[in-house]
């Protein structure tokens, strides 16, 4: 559940979003606020004293950002998001497959229910999956992409069987399909098989506004809203 107030765009358009249905992607061009909104969204969460496990694979921590995006709640609550650094592929790989016992084990030393984690954030599988991709080497990419499918599949599992919701960053791509230039997330049919809902974030012609598009597969708008972004993060345009 996220907090309401009278600027909340995140509970807007959250209604609309169904995370029984699996993972929310969150994408876009690089310095979109991708990480921005990712962060809100965390911290947004914990102010209901829901835990939150937030995997961050970029070089350093946005430690201003986050400190800028908590001016305007309750502090000790943010406490309840767990951040964990993954630096290689292999080992975010290694993580996500162990979550469930993770979880499990949460639940069984602070003898609380499991539900109390509402939600898991990988900013961003795709950092790590561009950097280990070699177009020269067909078998290493399909091997890549297996991994990335097992990362989503395990999600996937994690979000059906505890009611965890789930969402990653990524990064937008242009593709060619029949003579025609795309702009698609990156992890191509994997992520489209494993990703039923999105959030593409677009600039417009204000440096400081931005178009939040949610759409599910193939691609339907749900809901659109026009923001403004700035060191608060994101907030309704009035």
């Amino acid at each position: 559940m996220l907090i309401s107030n009278e600027n909340s765009f995140l509970t807007q358009l959250f209604k609309n979003i169904d995370f029984s249905e699996g993972i929310l992607s969150i994408w876009g061009d690089i310095g979109v606020g991708k990480t921005t909104l990712a962060l809100q969204i965390a911290l947004n969460f914990s102010q209901q004293n829901e835990k939150v496990i937030f995997i961050y694979t970029k070089d350093e921590f946005p430690s201003l950002k986050f400190e800028n995006l908590k001016r305007k709640i309750d502090k000790e609550k943010s406490n309840k998001i767990i951040f964990i650094k993954i630096e290689d592929f292999d080992d975010l790989l290694e993580y996500v497959l162990n979550l469930e016992f993770v979880l499990l084990d949460l639940k069984r030393v602070e003898n609380k229910n499991i539900s109390q984690i509402q939600l898991i954030i990988i900013d961003s599988p795709f950092d790590l999956y561009s950097l280990k991709t070699d177009k020269t080497k067909k078998k290493k990419n399909v091997e890549l992409n297996h991994k990335l499918n097992q990362i989503l599949a395990t999600l996937t599992h994690l979000n059906q069987r505890f009611g965890i919701n789930v969402i990653i960053t990524n990064y937008e791509t242009t593709i060619k399909e029949n003579e025609n230039y795309l702009i698609k997330e990156k992890g191509g049919k994997v992520t489209e098989y494993w990703v039923p809902n999105t959030i593409q974030i677009l600039r417009t012609e204000n440096m400081s506004e931005r178009i939040l598009l949610l759409k599910n597969r193939p691609q339907s708008i749900l809901y659109e809203i026009n923001v403004k972004l700035d060191d608060s993060g994101f907030n309704k345009i009035k």
